[in-house]
Formats: C-alpha cells, sequence, structure tokens
C-alpha cells in the first residue's frame, strides 16, 4: 500500500491531520464549495473571474452578487438543505451562477449532460428525483415531453434565456415540492460516462470536493496569477472540480467557450495568456492539429490531461510544440471527485512519461489480484483506492466502497519502486487470448510510435482458436498514403511494431479509420470499434 503523503514533498502535505475515520485530510477553511469561492470574491472583489468568449469579463464581486441573488430567488422558490436541483445549460457564466448558488443553499446539484439526447436525460431526471429543473430554454419543450412521456411528473422548470444583453432567468408559476430538510445531502450527484442504462449516478460530499480542490492546488501549484479556458463541457467532473472548482478557489481567471473550436481555442490563449489548461487527450490532439497555425504560445506554463490515457508521443508533441510548459499527467474517475494520482514533475522530460503520476496526497493506493492479495511491486493488478475526496456510494443505495473503505477501480495498473502509477487497462477491456494477457495500452503505444500511425485503439474481438485476440483500428498519417493499398500500408506497420511486442500482443484484425470513435463524454468508444471490427470482412493478418 502506498500513502499519497509519503511521496510528495513536504510543503504539499503541510498541515494535514488524520480525522476520526483514519483519514490524512487538508485542513479546509470552509464547509461548501462556495465558500472557497466567497473568500476569493472577499479577498479580491475586483479581480476579473470569469470572461465568456469575448464578453467583457466579470469580477468576482459581481459573480458573488449574482450567485448570491440566484440563490435568493431559489430560496423564494422552495429551494433548501437537501433539495435536488437538475442543472441542463451550456458553457457558461449562468452555469457556475446556479452551481454556486445550489450549493450556498446546502441542496444537491445534479449536472445533466447535455450531449444526451433528450429521451437519456429523460430517464435520468426520473432516477435522481430532481425538485426542479434549471433549463436552455431550447431544452425545456422536448425535456417536459419525454418526462411526461415516462409517466413521470415533469419538475418545476427555471428557465435560462438567452439575448442579446445577456440571460435573464424565468421562474416556475408552480410551487417547488418541499421534502424535509438534509443536513448531510451530497453536494454533487453525478452519474458516470457511458450509456445512461449503465451509469451510475455517484454521491459526492462538499468535503470530497474540496479536498480534491485542495489536492490539484497543491500538486499543481496553481495560483491567482493562473488564467484558464475551458471549451470541453463543465458538467463533467474535471470541468466542475479541476478547473471551476480550482480556478475560482485560488483567484484566478477562467475564459469560457461555449463550444470546442481548435483554432478560436488557440487565439483565445494568446489574447488571454492563458497559463494553464486542464483537458482530455482528444482536445490536445485538435490543437495539436492546428499547430502549424500557432507556432508560438509563451503564455502556457502548464498543461494537465485527464479522462483517459494520454498517449507518449502526444505529451512528447506537445513539449516540441510548447518547450517552456510543464505536462501533467492526471489520473482519476467520478468516484475519486477527479484527482486520484497527478504526476508531480514534466511528464515530457521524465523517465516516466508514460505513468500517470504520484497518488494525492491523504489517498491511499493499492494494486489487488482477483482474489484480493495485494500484490508485489510492479505486478499487474486491480486499482484500489482510499482517501477522502471517494464517493460514499452510488444512488440508490448501491455500495461503491468496500467495508474497509477501499473503493475497486475496475482499472489494471501497476506501481514501480519509487510510487509512479501506470494504468493500462479497464479490467472489462483487458484482452485475454487464450490465458495471455493483452494490456490495449501497451499495443496502442507502440502502433503509435510507427511512423505511418497518427492514432491507435484495440480491443479484443472473438476467436474460434483463442477465445478473443486483440484487434486494432489506426488512424493514419497523411504520408502513408502514397505507400500503397490499404492492405500494403497495414503490412508496413506490422512489420515495424512487430519488433516491439510479443506475437501474442500483436493485434491479428486490423482497419484503417479516419478517426478514432469517442463517447460523448470523449472517452475511446470500445463498443463502436468492436462493431467497426466485426462489420469487417477483409482482415488483413492471421494468428
Amino acid at each position: 500500500m502506498i500513502e499519497g503523503r509519503q511521496l510528495w514533498p513536504a510543503h504539499v502535505g503541510e498541515g494535514m491531520y488524520e480525522d476520526a475515520d483514519g483519514m490524512w485530510v487538508f485542513p479546509l477553511p470552509s464547509q461548501r464549495v462556495v465558500d472557497l469561492f466567497r473568500l476569493q470574491a472577499e479577498a479580491c472583489p475586483q479581480r476579473p473571474a470569469l470572461t465568456m468568449e469575448d464578453d467583457a469579463p466579470v469580477s468576482y464581486r459581481e459573480l458573488d452578487e449574482r450567485m448570491t441573488g440566484f440563490a435568493q430567488v431559489l430560496r423564494s422558490r422552495g429551494i433548501h438543505a437537501g433539495s435536488r436541483v437538475g442543472i441542463l445549460l451550456d458553457n457558461s457564466i449562468e452555469f457556475i451562477v446556479a452551481y454556486y448558488a445550489v450549493n450556498a443553499l446546502d441542496a444537491t446539484v445534479c449536472p445533466l449532460p447535455g450531449k444526451l439526447a433528450d429521451e437519456e436525460l429523460a430517464r435520468l431526471v426520473r432516477r435522481t428525483h430532481n425538485d426542479v429543473l434549471i433549463l436552455e430554454e431550447g431544452r425545456v419543450e422536448g425535456m417536459s415531453e419525454c418526462i411526461a412521456a415516462l409517466d413521470h411528473p415533469v419538475p418545476p422548470v427555471v428557465v435560462c434565456v438567452r439575448e442579446d444583453g445577456g440571460a435573464r432567468w424565468v421562474l416556475p408559476t408552480e410551487p417547488v415540492p418541499h421534502h424535509p430538510e438534509i443536513a448531510q445531502a451530497p453536494a454533487i450527484l453525478m452519474f458516470t460516462s457511458g450509456t445512461t442504462s449503465e451509469s451510475k449516478g455517484v454521491r459526492l460530499s462538499n468535503r470530497a470536493v474540496m479536498h480534491a480542490v485542495e489536492a490539484y492546488r497543491r500538486t499543481l501549484g496553481i495560483t491567482g496569477d493562473d488564467s484558464c479556458l475551458i471549451a470541453v463541457p463543465m458538467y463533467h467532473i474535471t470541468g466542475m472540480v479541476a478547473v471551476i472548482g480550482l480556478i475560482l478557489s485560488v483567484g484566478g481567471h477562467l475564459v469560457i467557450h461555449r463550444r470546442m473550436q481548435a483554432c478560436h481555442f488557440l487565439e483565445a490563449i494568446r489574447r488571454h495568456c492563458i497559463s494553464f489548461i486542464h483537458a482530455s487527450p482528444t482536445v490536445f490532439a485538435l490543437l495539436l492539429a492546428q499547430r502549424q497555425h500557432f507556432p508560438e504560445l509563451p503564455s502556457v506554463r502548464m498543461l494537465a490531461s485527464g479522462a483517459a490515457h494520454t498517449p507518449v508521443r502526444m505529451i512528447e508533441d506537445l513539449h516540441e510544440w510548447m518547450p517552456s510548459m510543464e505536462f501533467r499527467t492526471v489520473y482519476g474517475l467520478t468516484e475519486t471527485t477527479s484527482p486520484a494520482t497527478v504526476m508531480p514533475r514534466d511528464a515530457a522530460t521524465s523517465l516516466h512519461k508514460g505513468a500517470s503520476g504520484w497518488v494525492i496526497p491523504g489517498v491511499e493506493l493499492c494494486i489487488r489480484e482477483e482474489s484480493g492479495k495485494e500484490v508485489p511491486v510492479g505486478a499487474y493488478g486491480e486499482i484500489c483506492l482510499r482517501g477522502p475526496n471517494i464517493t460514499d456510494g452510488y444512488e440508490g443505495g448501491s455500495q461503491a466502497l468496500t467495508d474497509d473503505r477501499w473503493l475497486h477501480t475496475g482499472d489494471v495498473g501497476c506501481v514501480s519502486e519509487d510510487g509512479f502509477l501506470y494504468v493500462v487497462d479497464r479490467m472489462k477491456d483487458m484482452v485475454n487470448r487464450g490465458g495471455e494477457k493483452v494490456w490495449c495500452v501497451d499495443v496502442e503505444e507502440a502502433l503509435r510510435h510507427h511512423e505511418f500511425v497518427a492514432d491507435a485503439a484495440v480491443v479484443g474481438v472473438p476467436d474460434e482458436v483463442y477465445g478473443e485476440v486483440p484487434a486494432a483500428v489506426i488512424v493514419v498519417r497523411e504520408h502513408a498514403l502514397g505507400a500503397g493499398s490499404e492492405e500494403v500500408v497495414l503490412e508496413r506497420i506490422r512489420q515495424g511494431v512487430s519488433p516491439h511486442m510479443s506475437k501474442h500482443e500483436m493485434p491479428v484484425h486490423m482497419r484503417i479509420v479516419q478517426t478514432i470513435p469517442h463517447t460523448p463524454g470523449m472517452k475511446v468508444d470500445k463498443v463502436a470499434i468492436r462493431r467497426i471490427l466485426g462489420d469487417f470482412q477483409g482482415e488483413c493478418s492471421s494468428h
């Protein structure tokens, strides 16, 4: 077992103490997430807090006034401690106002994934029993119809109406259902990524969110001098904790884009002198594709990447593009309120550039085999975590933790002698080729280092002899297309990577695709990849 506070320098864990549950926690200055922001609003009221697209910045004082006013309106409509408020808003200042206003009332924020269809969202609303919904004007009719179609009462709706002069709230005429106040209601009820039938409602306390924010602040060294740009959906755990929560708790400046457009994003980095970006590998791939138009971005001092494995080649390309920035890999889940491990130094110049870093202070990590026994250093097993920023359970009463408070993540990894975690696969995605384990991340990394390969994803597909075998979809670089037919290109790739992997790891089937499919949560969609490979009849290899 590894304790995070024993890995990091003393100043990162300064002031930590052991609580009544035997967990090491940061000293926190408040009881609620919103109060971290309010401390900054008191300390630096005139400092710019938020800038929406190209609008004028909103100061900390003005944001506090908007949030406080909206909280009073919600209270007047019956929202109180323990109420559940579904929020379906685009990236906007209004999203943050609503998030903090609900938190200020000790109510529970239920962020709804805007990329899902109304039918899927309606099922989430039914599962979470929202007392009120806060919706974009354009989503009201569709959502109401879909909720009613499920024979579920449509909750009262607060509508965000966007006009040329800004946004305004239209309040419900019907009363909000009144329930007894709940003192220890979760701050956030967030659904894990995946299809709505498979997703789980993760309960996250104020303490969990604040501990996660403080862990990011200390491990990344983010301060009020930093500015950050967000264009990926705010409703993800990264947006709500690693971006909004972090930046507004230190007095930094957050620039908001409603949608992710690479050129617009890069122009904003230069215009606003952005110093910090926390995003997914998908976002960084989009930015790299526009690199030639933005050869220098001197303001960027740090990039952080989570949500999925960041390819080593991508880290190297980003470092070549921005040699003065630090690249910090992050590993975490919704259940860990975002961070579980953070790279302690620049990954691009580290011997551990393929690692996900050290477990954060306060969190314990162990790697276990299927029997539950802890494995030796360097051996693969399931990643298990315990700490104050980890969920206490799922919606509906499902257990998230063991009796001794360990979270079994379902991810496979190993730990080096010096404490670096390497995440290699989801347990369900690991390929079992006739009893030999194949870690998809290792195969993908080998493929990406071939000169023809821009990106790759590996899955297991059924096989009559071995049960299942590895298969890959590959995005090739432009110059590869001149090497010949698809069969010729794939054979060249196979020959080039075969010295770098064992025979059982070599993908039996390969197919060239234009892009790697992704889920609405911007993770590689392995179900879609298996569908692509299942439809492919012209396999270009053999066992």
